[in-house]
Parts: C-alpha cells; sequence; structure tokens
C-alpha cells in the first residue's frame, strides 16, 4: 500500500535503517485422551525465526497513513513501491521448529492390547520450511509482527503432518490460544517519533502469554496449552 508521504515521484528511494526482527513462540501443552489406549501427557512447541536476508527499510511516521480502527497516522516501515513508498510486505524468514512430546498411553480395557504406540519419528529440532516475517506499522504506539506460513503440525512448518503430538494451537496467529487482540498479530510497542530521530539504534520489544485450558478437544478429552510469543525488532541508522 503505497503512503501519502514520500510518495512524489522524482527522488531516489533512500533506506534510512537496517532493520533485524527476531522471533519466539512457545507452547507448553497438555493433553489426556481419556479413554483406553489414549494419549496422556504433555510436550513443548518451540519455534525461533529471523529475516533470512540483510533488510533494509526508510523508517518514519506518517499522520496520513491509514491506522487501527480507521484513524489517521502510523509508522512506515518503508519500501519502494510504485515510484513512492510502500508498507514492507511479508519478507522470507528463516528459523527452526523443536517439536517434544513426553506423551504415553492410557492401559487398554482388560484382555485389551492398543493397537500402536504414540508416533515420534518427527519429533526433535527441524528447519522452518519457507516462513514469511512480517512487521508494520499499527498507528502511533504500535509495531504489530506477524509470523506465515508456518504450521507447527506440519514438517518444517508446511509439508506433510508430522509424526509428533503437538498442542491445540497451530500457527502464530491462532486467536484462540495467542489472543484475539489485533486478528492475533503480536503487538510490539513502539518508540517515540523524538527517540527515532535522536538515536542510532531504537529496539523495541513485544511479548504476549496466554493459558487456554478446554475439554472441548476431540471426543472430550482434556487438554491445556500454554503460549508465549516474543518479537524484538532493531533498527539501526544507516
Amino acid at each position: 500500500m503505497a503512503t501519502a508521504a514520500d510518495a512524489s515521484s522524482g527522488k531516489r528511494f533512500r533506506y534510512s535503517h537496517r532493520v533485524v526482527v527476531t522471533g519466539t513462540y512457545v507452547d507448553h501443552w497438555t493433553v489426556d485422551e481419556t479413554y483406553p489406549c489414549g494419549r496422556v501427557g504433555d510436550g513443548t512447541v518451540t519455534v525461533k525465526w529471523r529475516f533470512a536476508k540483510l533488510t533494509k527499510v526508510r523508517l518514519f511516521y506518517d499522520k496520513f497513513a491509514g491506522g487501527p480502527h480507521g484513524t489517521s497516522g502510523s509508522w512506515v516501515l518503508g519500501s519502494p513501491a510504485g515510484g513512492g513508498v510502500g508498507h514492507m510486505p511479508l519478507r522470507p524468514g528463516r528459523g527452526t521448529i523443536t517439536l517434544v512430546d513426553n506423551t504415553t498411553r492410557h492401559p487398554p480395557d482388560p484382555g485389551d492390547t492398543c493397537e500402536e504406540t504414540t508416533p515420534k519419528s518427527d519429533c526433535g529440532k527441524a528447519a522452518l520450511g519457507a516462513p514469511l516475517v512480517g512487521v508494520s506499522g499499527h498507528g502511533k504506539r504500535l509495531l504489530v509482527a506477524d509470523l506465515a506460513r508456518a504450521d507447527f503440525d506440519r514438517e518444517g512448518g508446511n509439508g506433510r503432518a508430522v509424526k509428533c503430538s503437538v498442542g491445540q494451537a497451530r500457527t502464530f496467529r491462532d486467536i484462540f490460544y495467542s489472543g484475539r487482540a489485533n486478528e492475533g498479530l503480536l503487538a510490539i510497542p513502539m518508540a517515540s517519533i523524538s527517540t527515532v530521530v535522536h538515536r542510532r539504534v531504537v529496539k523495541v520489544v513485544g511479548s504476549s502469554h496466554k493459558r487456554s485450558g478446554t475439554t472441548e478437544c476431540a471426543r472430550g478429552d482434556v487438554c491445556t496449552d500454554d503460549v508465549t510469543r516474543k518479537v524484538t525488532v532493531t533498527f539501526s541508522r544507516l
């Protein structure tokens, strides 16, 4: 989306800052499939990511840019767009996903046996396949962060279904487990305009924590998810 400020043509686009984004997502989960041979236990999903390449932006506050809830004015992490400046799109990222599965099986009914064990061949640490990382302005006081194309129950975040138990939360923006604010995007308090103008390096950090417990899992099972998200954005003046 092109912004009103700096949208005039004729001037060569100039970046103002290098931006580094790092993020972590941790879900400590439990499950109790209450029927015979059902899974019972706990585990952890840990995801870490960053931009795949050096990333530069033109960082500025645009009082005419669209803000949240129909307001005017927003921070812009600017990229070249149509001869002017647009909001930086989602960028290729790189990272890892680590799955820990400590589940076992409930005993079978007397005289029966469990047909299979809990599959765990995909547990452990793996590279994310092709995640997309996003940070954008959200009014005068906030940035918002996103991690897309990373499904936690898929190999590498976008492959086949993993052979390892994970929690109920499956994506960074799963609003039931991460929170409904900002449609699941993570809010990051932004520095003031004066701070951005006068400091060579500006670091801002956003985090969220939500614990969910439900008996509405498949077949009436009992499960919990304790999700913590954190994203750090560092701007360094060029």
